[in-house]
């Protein structure tokens, strides 16, 4: 179950929704999971400077199981070209990375979980 959080400029909640609809399609597609096991963040982040002046960028974090390059990279890919499309921002200005969920240390559904 791969989960993407999104830091970036505030935008109106209709189009966060609309942005986190198609970030889900895309990681399923690039991870190849089913689209309803992608969960998906959006937090607005007021004020962002690159170089100590005021920019439009976003941070995108991945959290899933599967380590395979290809899972990866499709999901960091899929994942920045819709945040970067998404917000009409450079994918230059878009910091995405992977962070691997392992067994053992996720509590969902009300308990821990093993795979």
């Amino acid at each position: 179950m791969p989960i993407v959080h999104v830091r970036g400029p505030e935008i109106v909640p209709d189009h966060a929704e609309a942005l986190l609809n198609e970030l889900a399609r895309a990681v399923a597609s690039g991870v190849s999971c089913d689209v309803h096991d992608v969960w998906c963040t959006y937090d607005a982040v007021i004020a962002q400077t690159v170089g100590g002046h005021l920019g439009r960028i976003a941070y995108v974090e991945l959290l899933q199981r599967d380590t395979a390059v290809a899972a990866v990279r499709g999901g960091l890919e899929a994942a920045a070209r819709v945040v970067a499309e998404g917000l009409g921002i450079p994918r230059e200005d878009v910091w995405a990375r992977f962070t691997p969920v392992r067994s053992g240390e996720v509590y969902a559904g009300g308990r821990i979980l093993s795979w």
